[in-house]
């Protein structure tokens, strides 16, 4: 092979063709070739959550109340939103056309009630911002749960307080022992000193605000202030 065999060769394999002879035009070069298209079928859709994580629902009763408000707040930082539902024997004082009352009007029924009715549980539920609940682990199989807590009290005993005969039926019939809350269920006051040194501790710069959600509306902020204070509300909306 001579010199401009050579050179012929060499541009060929640079992916030019270079012709040696002086009197021929040009260069001509081979454009690369694109790559093949390659079918990726898009990944089948997550299957929903619900049938990856259960729920569950931790009783606070006496003996366990220490426990369950610790656990709490040791997830008051991740999870800084708290839903409550308080459950009691419903309103024993009523006013017709309720929708229509005034604020002030509104708030002494409230009142009325939640000062002579005690109650009998609140349900506790923990989120973050997104939504997502706190999740255990739990069982051979390690399936994530995701937790809410009710807190079963001992104020209310059918046989001495007011109440609708009906809402003890309901209550009842959802599996609520009014006998045993009575034997082994948290005072609402041990749950409120318990509760209030939980918030005060951990009221931190680093946790930010906390954030209440009530399922029910106003009674269940009620039965909140009417437990963390101690005492009845105040006798009229904005009172000192």
């Amino acid at each position: 092979m001579d010199s401009s065999d050579a050179a012929s060769t060499l541009d060929y394999m640079t992916g030019s063709m270079v012709s040696t002879n002086a009197a021929a035009p040009a260069i001509s070069r081979i454009a690369p070739r694109p790559p093949p298209r390659v079918f990726q079928p898009s990944p089948p859709p997550a299957p929903p959550l619900v049938n990856l994580v259960g729920f569950q629902i931790r009783p606070v009763t006496a003996a366990y109340m220490e426990s369950g408000m610790d656990a709490i707040a040791s997830l008051l930082t991740t999870y800084p939103i708290i839903t409550i539902d308080a459950e009691y024997a419903v309103a024993v004082h009523h006013r017709p056309s309720a929708a229509s009352l005034a604020p002030r009007e509104r708030y002494a029924l409230v009142k009325s009630n939640v000062d002579e009715v005690p109650i009998v549980q609140l349900g506790i539920t923990l989120c973050d911002e997104h939504g997502n609940l706190p999740v255990l682990f739990h069982g051979h199989g390690r399936r994530p749960f995701e937790l809410a807590w009710e807190v079963t009290f001992s104020d209310f005993d059918a046989r001495r307080d007011r109440h609708a005969a009906e809402s003890v039926a309901f209550l009842r019939s959802q599996g609520i022992d009014l006998d045993q809350a009575l034997a082994s269920g948290v005072s609402s006051a041990a749950f409120a000193a318990k509760l209030a040194a939980v918030l005060s501790a951990s009221a931190t710069p680093q946790r930010g605000q906390l954030t209440w959600v009530a399922f029910g509306g106003a009674y269940d902020f009620a039965y909140m202030v009417k437990m963390l204070t101690g005492v009845q509300a105040k006798a009229v909306l904005g009172g000192g």
